[in-house]
């Protein structure tokens, strides 16, 4: 009997510790859930605040590398169509300068070799008629 009620009366006071252990766990995984709860959205909120700052900062400095790119983009084709237009020019006319050179050059040469063709023709055609002659002579001179 006495045994029965000793254990009777752990029985009560470990339960009765239990129900209170439990209680006091759940109390606290309350707390713990609540504070986890309330800390995750204060950092969900300033990431958020953040994000958004960056994004705004991030668009902004895109735009203007953006505006720079096309400005620098733009100056770089006008100077390049400016030269290039320059050199095409330059090109141009230094062509035509030298069509110019080297057709006078082809004409003073054509006259020079038609001159000379001339002189060695007219040359050739005398000692031809140089030599007609003295063969003439000589065979006058052994037949007569």
């Amino acid at each position: 009997e006495k045994t029965y009620q000793q254990t009777e009366v752990w029985n009560q006071k470990n339960y009765d510790q239990t129900e209170k252990w439990n209680n006091m766990n759940y109390d606290q995984t309350e707390k713990w859930n609540n504070l986890n709860y309330q800390q995750t959205e204060h950092w969900n909120e300033k990431n958020y605040d953040q994000t958004e700052r960056w994004n705004t900062k991030n668009y902004d400095q895109t735009e203007k590398w953006n505006s720079a790119n096309y400005q620098q983009t733009e100056k770089w084709n006008e100077k390049n169509y400016q030269q290039t237009e320059y050199w095409n020019n330059a090109n141009y006319q230094q062509t035509e300068t030298w069509n110019a050179r080297n057709y006078d050059q082809t004409e003073k040469w054509n006259w020079k070799t038609f001159n000379q063709t001339e002189y060695w023709n007219e040359r050739n055609e005398y000692e031809q008629y140089k030599l007609a002659n003295f063969n003439y002579d000589m065979q006058e001179y052994f037949t007569s």
